[in-house]
């Protein structure tokens, strides 16, 4: 059997903002990063996003996503379910809502996204939608960042990892702020040209995990 080169995607399935940190992905070329305590969104991190101050904060690992999308039906993960990250809250009115109940991870695979990739800020066409102001997205990322397809030429040397098919790997991600999402992993044979990838390719390839046993590390 021929080799072929595949591209492993984490996939947050939720407003949220998480990373792939083991084994190392496209914005962690060297792998420097990895499962270092604190550094689950320190990956690729450089200039000034805008409407930021701080140096350091673009083009992070975990900044690469599609903001504000939601599942165009109803949910399958269902309000009682255990699979649900984020449980119903109270407004300051008394009522406790469901208010994750359009998030993409309750219909795992079915919210649009501009690219299974990401967007660097995840907004690709501005906040809102159209304006071309850069600085419009208030706590919500940033506006008109680059795909991630179209960025790929930038991301140097990337570390690869090979995988037996069947085999069983340990995989990491880092959360950095939790939305009420989820998370799967997914393959897609890499194409000639790069801006080819689509998420439906990945959508073919899920894989399945091995076990019902994940765990939360802190520090290293």
């Amino acid at each position: 059997m021929r080799p072929a080169l595949l591209f492993a995607a984490m996939v947050p399935l939720a407003a949220g903002h998480g990373a792939m940190q083991y084994p190392p992905s496209w914005i962690d070329p060297s792998g420097k990063w990895g499962l270092h305590a604190g550094t689950q969104c320190m990956a690729g991190c450089h200039g000034t996003a805008p409407g930021a101050v701080q140096h350091g904060t673009q083009g992070c690992g975990c900044q690469w996503y599609t903001n504000w999308t939601h599942i165009p039906g109803p949910p399958t993960i269902p309000r009682e379910s255990p699979l649900r990250t984020y449980m119903d809250w109270d407004f300051g009115d008394g009522v406790l809502r469901d208010w994750t109940v359009q998030s993409p991870w309750r219909a795992p695979g079915t919210a649009p996204t501009f690219s299974p990739c990401g967007v660097d800020g995840g907004n690709l066409r501005g906040c809102p939608y159209g304006n071309s102001d850069l600085k419009g997205c208030a706590g919500g990322g940033y506006a008109h960042g680059p795909d991630a397809r179209a960025y790929y030429p930038r991301f140097k040397s990337p570390k690869t990892t090979e995988w037996k098919a069947g085999a069983v790997v340990e995989t990491a991600w880092g959360l950095t702020a939790n939305h009420g999402g989820g998370y799967s992993f997914r393959l897609c044979k890499r194409p000639s040209n790069m801006t080819e990838l689509t998420e439906e390719c990945f959508q073919r390839t899920v894989l399945d995990f091995e076990g019902d046993t994940q765990w939360v590390q802190y520090g290293e």
